[in-house]
């Protein structure tokens, strides 16, 4: 008696889960698939670059050469540069304003020495003794104005 009732519900379990189908053979039909891909892109923008075109950038692009980095940065070109790029920091407010203002977050109000030995007296010493050679040295005002004459020069003549 038992069995069947089990063969009833082990029926019943099968009937709410059926065993998957066996793969079809043929392939599908992809042409409704094209058709619908085809419908979504028709209307896509085909986008190009400017300087890749010919007409009235010609003259912009009369100087570009195909020279490696290294071989376009001769160290005449390099000292042009850097003459050039004082020269605007000098004589700009902008440009001298972006070099101030990136000197000063880089530097901020300047580097802190942090011991991490064992001993907290004598790290806390030689913190201070640290801090008072830096400002002695006014080693933060050393450190902004490194930070801004590096901005005189281009970053592609730094080595």
């Amino acid at each position: 008696m038992s069995k069947s009732v089990l063969s009833r519900v082990g029926e019943f379990v099968r009937s709410l889960f059926p065993a998957p189908k066996p793969a079809a053979t043929q392939r599908p039909d992809l042409s409704l698939l094209a058709a619908a891909f085809n419908r979504a892109y028709a209307n896509r923008i085909h986008a190009s670059y400017d300087a890749a075109r010919e007409g009235d950038l010609t003259n912009y692009w009369a100087n570009a050469d195909t020279f490696d980095a290294d071989s376009a940065n001769s160290k005449e070109v390099r000292q042009k540069l850097v003459s050039r790029s004082r020269y605007e920091i000098a004589n700009n407010g902008y440009s001298d304003g972006i070099a101030q203002t990136k000197a000063t977050h880089l530097i901020g109000c300047g580097p802190t020495l942090r011991m991490q030995t064992n001993s907290e007296g004598f790290n806390r010493m030689i913190e201070g003794q640290w801090h008072l050679w830096a400002k002695a040295i006014k080693f933060r005002r050393k450190l902004w104005t490194m930070a801004h004459a590096h901005d005189a020069i281009p970053a592609c003549v730094i080595r």
